[in-house]
Parts: C-alpha cells; sequence; structure tokens
C-alpha cells in the first residue's frame, strides 16, 4: 500500500500475522511501535533522487502510529511472519542497492536490511523465512527449493519520470492440485 500524508495526518499500522516494512518515500515522518519512537525519519524530495529511503521494520501483533513532519509519502509492505525480529529503523546507508539494466529497461532496486549486517530483508534470511526478492526480468517463484527458487510474495512500486510514461506488470500464481 502506498499512503500520501498531508503534514501532520497519522495513520495506524497493525497486522496480527504479518512482518511489515514502512518505507518512507518522500520527506520525513515520525514513528512509534510499542516502546520505540523514532522522530524525523526520511529525507528524499521525490522518489527519483539517487538516494536511499529509510524504512522501519515492523513484526506482526505490534502497532505503529505514523506521523507525517510535512506532506510527505510512504509504502507499507507485509508478509505473513512469525515475530521474530524486534522493530527497528532502518536507516538509508543500511538499504542495499541493486541497478539491472538491459537494452531497452533500467531498473534500480533498493532493498531494506531487517538486521542491518548488509542482507536483504526479503531474501529469507532477516525477515520470515523462505521468502526472497527479485524483480526482472520475468520469472517464477512456485517452488520451495532454497537458494535456487522460493516461494514468495512480492510487492512492486510503481512511480514513472516523465509521469505520462506507463507500467505493465503481470502477477500469476500457480495452483496445485493433488
Amino acid at each position: 500500500m502506498a499512503y500520501r500524508l498531508g503534514a501532520s495526518d497519522v495513520i495506524h499500522i497493525y497486522d496480527a500475522d504479518r512482518e511489515s516494512c514502512i518505507v518512507v518515500l518522500t520527506d520525513t515522518v515520525s514513528v512509534e511501535a510499542g516502546d520505540e519512537q523514532w522522530a524525523s525519519i526520511g529525507s528524499r524530495d521525490s522518489v527519483f533522487e539517487d538516494a536511499a529511503p529509510h524504512a522501519v521494520y515492523m513484526p506482526p501483533k505490534l502497532a505503529a502510529i505514523v506521523r507525517a513532519e510535512r506532506d510527505a509519502e510512504i509504502g507499507v509492505a507485509s508478509t505473513p511472519a512469525r515475530g521474530l525480529y524486534p522493530p527497528r529503523l532502518i536507516e538509508s546507508a543500511q538499504i542495499a542497492f541493486d541497478a539491472r539494466q538491459e537494452r531497452q529497461y533500467a531498473l534500480c532496486v533498493r532493498h531494506p536490511s531487517a538486521n542491518g549486517n548488509g542482507r536483504v530483508a526479503a531474501r529469507g534470511r532477516d525477515a520470515h523465512p523462505g521468502r526472497t526478492c527479485v524483480s526482472y526480468p520475468p520469472h517464477k517463484h512456485d517452488q520451495d527449493n532454497v537458494p535456487i527458487e522460493s516461494s514468495l510474495e512480492e510487492t512492486y512500486y510503481h512511480r514513472l519520470n516523465p509521469p505520462q510514461g506507463f507500467a505493465f506488470q503481470r502477477v500469476y500464481q500457480r495452483v496445485y492440485t493433488d
């Protein structure tokens, strides 16, 4: 989910069965989660800046209150989890960068790390086990055969520059029957 918040707007993030990553797409917000409080996180005026965002990792069963300090945008991605890690701020310096380019496309992917050790949260090492994170080219994830392939959910956020551009995304799910 992506949210546009006006200055001082508040949203509540909670899921009993899913861990979440609150990504500050633009401007600054404050986040409260249990005993933790992070003020003035985020710094980008645009998602197209050559800078990584800040993020907050949230385990299941813990509510977060997000308050915009100025007009801001956040993205919230989640996945089923058992809640193995505490909430934490993920600084922009801890966001891994992955640039991919081939013929007619260029893709920049920024991966938050759940525990700050440089590994990617969504790759199944630092978040809920059995998850992975990849993007282009088209691919499948319908087997739990790590490290070759892992069954997973993927979250994509599209923003285009120039804004009159367009994007297509095809998501499929293979259903197994006995």
